[in-house]
């Protein structure tokens, strides 16, 4: 009776754990059947005379472009450190954000933000929560822009399935959500008796820890109260969806692929959002085909051209996050576990 009991037990736990390897193993069958669409009705020799043909010059201005584009998400994160003085030093921060990429680009897990959290709390004076209260913040802002941006050039109308009630609950939510960080933000006090109370009925072991914890996370939101910075954070934000943008504009010109900063636009916002679910190392072959997906929806049809464009596209984003990744990995003194660790929560 007990081992039923222990076995019953177990199996959500177990069943759990399978989730990662199957989410893997389909989105690997999704890339390979996205290659194999792509590449069906091209050879080996299309591809390479598209590559002949690129203006390498553009490609390298593509790279540069990526680079700034981390370097300005990077300064953004700095920005929700306050007092500024407290703020981690960009150097850190750029190294720890270009750790997670390297660890999302080779992990099917996406412990990316993980990776950022360990590696920037070993090196700068901030505990684990405070940290994290600053990614909640990053990724409303991201949600934020790339819903404006994906009704600024009019998705809804070319990719209806991306629009319509979907994107009107997605944005609706991303606003709720951004706006509940500002009361929380302005309202601090009030939030933090309201959790004693409730914590109130926690036992004395617990109680502590609780409101230690839910003090550094609220802190961490104290970048929303000042509104010169928040408006601040926005600009940024929209800089960084602009950089993003950019990217597959400036590789248009390297293909000379006749297509302006709306086809960008589209081409990254199909990205952004057709990945999500993916969870193959480097999205190889799910990201070649949602790129090829867009440029036919936006009436390229030279399959040459189309490939040879996806894979320079993806290798643009994807080498720097591996070299500059690694680099950060070898000389950050992070790490999962670490023996006699003081440092705040």
């Amino acid at each position: 009776m007990i081992a039923e009991k222990q076995e019953i037990a177990a199996t959500p736990s177990a069943a759990f754990r399978r989730i990662p390897w199957m989410r893997l193993l389909l989105s690997t069958l999704v890339g390979i059947l996205g290659l194999w669409y792509i590449t069906r009705n091209i050879t080996w020799g299309d591809i390479t005379a598209a590559w002949q043909q690129a203006r390498i010059g553009y490609v390298f201005l593509a790279v540069l472009v990526i680079l700034a584009t981390i370097l300005t998400k990077s300064w953004r994160w700095r920005l929700m450190f306050v007092p500024p003085e407290a703020a981690p030093p960009l150097g850190s921060l750029y190294s720890a954000l270009i750790l997670g990429q390297f660890v999302n680009a080779l992990s099917p897990a996406r412990v990316g933000d993980l990776a950022r959290i360990y590696a920037l709390e070993r090196s700068a004076p901030h505990g684990k929560v405070r940290i994290f209260s600053t990614l909640v913040i990053e990724k409303t802002l991201d949600v934020v822009t790339t819903l404006v941006t994906l009704f600024l050039v009019g998705a809804a109308v070319i990719l209806p399935g991306y629009g319509n009630h979907r994107t009107l609950i997605i944005t609706s939510l991303a606003l709720v959500s951004f706006v509940g960080m500002l009361l929380l933000a302005y309202q601090t006090h009030r939030a933090l008796r309201l959790v004693e109370w409730l914590a109130g009925w926690l036992p004395g072991r617990l109680r502590r820890p609780v409101m230690k914890l839910v003090a550094a996370g609220l802190e961490g939101l104290s970048a929303l109260r000042a509104p010169r910075l928040t408006l601040l954070l926005m600009l940024v934000s929209a800089s960084a969806m602009f950089l993003a943008v950019l990217t597959p504009r400036v590789l248009f010109l390297a293909f000379d692929i006749p297509l302006g900063f709306r086809a960008a636009a589209l081409v990254h916002l199909t990205l952004s959002i057709g990945s999500i679910p993916a969870s193959t190392p480097g999205n190889v072959g799910i990201f070649e085909a949602l790129v090829a997906f867009m440029l036919h929806q936006l009436g390229l049809d030279d399959d040459g051209v189309i490939l040879g464009y996806a894979i320079v596209y993806h290798l643009v984003a994807v080498t720097p996050q591996i070299v500059l990744g690694a680099v950060a990995a070898t000389q950050s003194n992070w790490g999962w576990f670490s023996k006699n660790r003081n440092t705040p929560v």
